[in-house]
């Protein structure tokens, strides 16, 4: 639904409000509330008693929201309104109805990432005092604004927003860190210990409060200009994960008919790895694919030792990482890398994060000895909505433009999943198997471009490409484009990626393929 005050524009979509806006100018990408509980899980909220009302100018929203799941219980009530003065006011209060642990509870608001880029900003502490900032251009790995009460910054077109935040001390940290594609502001600071115990009736209140100034001179609607120049990168090598359930042999027929460079078997020494490596070792030689091994280490001298047993011929790669750590430390590199140097020299070695790109942002230091870097990659680190999915897609790129600037190391992302591997008893999503994930795993490509490798969703099963009635289409897009035999991904810019996007492929002959999504229904919706 649009909603609109004198002279700013927005959407309100399942409590939330969406790309606030002065004629095209983004300001905000979304207001919303949310519980995070002690895992940083989001937690889903239900809406009722909603009524929203648009007036001349000013627009007026209530609801009551519920929280619940496992021990959370939790009721809010929410009003949000804006006024003909372009005010727009977005009030939380909630109250706890169960006992439990919680990370954040509260309002956050999302900046876009394209119209804040460099943007010079003001903060205002509890103090009074203030401090003059700007948004970070490269991925910043920790803290962007830090003790907020108030944020003012100035718009490309040359107007000032002010946000004042109450009920609570903000900060705001850049998303692109977990593929979010959005500065965030929420509250309470990561400085400040979690989680933290709330009680049956605990009550948390605030208000966010968004002004616009010189809007009265700024009202002519702009043309955005779109950049036409191209750029060529190479065409990623392109891998699947191997799924708990092996394969049969109507799945490595189908299998085989992609070209795929890398079969990724992960393997955790504190279960049943031997049979895991067993299996994936003959579905390679099926499949006739290089292994990408992920190997998850604790205790690793006896862990080496009983690998190193293991081993094939048909290993290209082997990435180390180590359990309950970002990124293995030096002691565990300088026991393996040697070892696997002089047992294993024709194997390429890479090391990295298990999880999220920020593993990699807030540790830079890479060893000499390694051949590659990884990290793994999901749309949905924070808010699972389709928009959020496809507004997700462009923070790949900065990634990998982080990335190049403290190294020039190859990158493997990897794996790349649908669902976040944060909560391994929610890694599945029942859109995995539609048109949604195929474009959106397209459309991938283009953003990771500048990446060596990427390990594309599993093989089989719920979280793979094909599913229990055959090719899914992320299947099928994956052997049009192969069939393709791209050497070069072309990466232009889209006037609004937001609503129609593309991937453009070369091949040796010079042909090119373009692959259009729309994602209008999906906005419109």
């Amino acid at each position: 639904m649009i909603l609109t005050t004198t002279h700013l524009s927005l959407r309100y979509i399942d409590g939330h409000l969406r790309y606030i806006k002065q004629g095209e100018e983004e300001l905000i990408r979304m207001i919303y509330p949310a519980i995070r509980d002690r895992r940083w899980y989001t937690v889903p909220m239900t809406i009722y008693e909603e009524e929203i009302q648009q007036n001349t100018n000013s627009f007026l929203i209530s609801y009551k929201a519920s929280y619940n799941h496992e021990d959370i219980g939790y009721e809010a009530d929410i009003t949000i309104r804006g006024d003909e003065q372009d005010t727009i006011t977005f009030h939380f209060k909630g109250r706890a109805t169960t006992e439990f642990l919680r990370n954040r509870i509260g309002i956050c608001v999302l900046h876009p990432i394209k119209e804040c880029l460099g943007a010079p900003a003001v903060i205002e502490q509890p103090s009074g005092e203030k401090v003059s900032s700007h948004f970070s251009g490269l991925i910043e790995p920790g803290i962007v604004f830090g003790d907020i009460r108030k944020l003012s910054w100035q718009s490309a077109n040359g107007l000032e927003a002010i946000i004042d935040f109450e009920g609570d001390t903000f900060e705001t940290e850049d998303q692109r860190n977990w593929s979010d594609n959005s500065f965030k502001t929420y509250s309470t600071p990561v400085s400040i210990p979690f989680p933290v115990l709330v009680r049956v009736g605990d009550i948390v209140e605030q208000k966010v409060i968004l002004k616009i100034l010189d809007k009265e001179k700024k009202t002519i609607q702009t043309t955005k200009v779109v950049d036409l120049t191209e750029s060529r990168y190479p065409f990623p090598k392109l891998g699947y994960a191997r799924s708990q359930v092996p394969l049969s042999s109507e799945d490595i027929q189908s299998l085989k008919q992609i070209k795929f460079d890398h079969y990724r078997v992960e393997i955790d020494f504190r279960a049943g790895w031997e049979n895991t490596t067993d299996h994936a070792f003959k579905e390679a030689e099926a499949l006739n694919t290089p292994i990408e091994l992920v190997a998850l280490f604790d205790d690793y001298s006896s862990e080496y030792q009983a690998l190193k047993a293991n081993l094939n011929s048909n290993i290209a790669s082997i990435t180390l990482l180590q359990i309950g750590v970002d990124i293995p430390d030096q002691v565990l590199l300088d026991y393996l890398i040697p070892r696997l140097r002089r047992d294993f020299p024709s194997i390429k070695i890479g090391t990295g994060a298990y999880g999220h790109f920020v593993g990699m942002n807030r540790h830079r230091l890479f060893d000499a000895r390694i051949d590659y870097i990884s990290y793994g990659l999901t749309p949905q680190a924070h808010l699972s909505d389709d928009l959020t999915i496809i507004e997700n897609l462009e923070a790949q790129a900065y990634q990998i433009e982080t990335l190049r600037s403290f190294t020039d190391l190859p990158i493997h992302i990897s794996p790349v999943t649908f669902r976040s591997r944060d909560y391994p008893d929610k890694t599945v999503d029942t859109r995995q198997h539609t048109a949604l994930a195929a474009n959106w795993a397209m459309l991938s490509l283009k953003y990771m471009c500048g990446a060596d490798r990427i390990t594309l969703f599993e093989s089989t099963g719920p979280k793979g490409i094909i599913n229990k009635d055959g090719p899914s289409p992320v299947y099928e897009m994956l052997k049009k484009i192969t069939d393709f035999q791209p050497v070069n991904v072309i990466k232009n810019s889209q006037k609004d990626p937001l609503m129609m996007d593309s991937l453009i492929l070369e091949n040796r002959a010079g042909e090119r393929m373009v692959c259009e999504v729309n994602w209008g229904e999906y906005l419109a919706g």
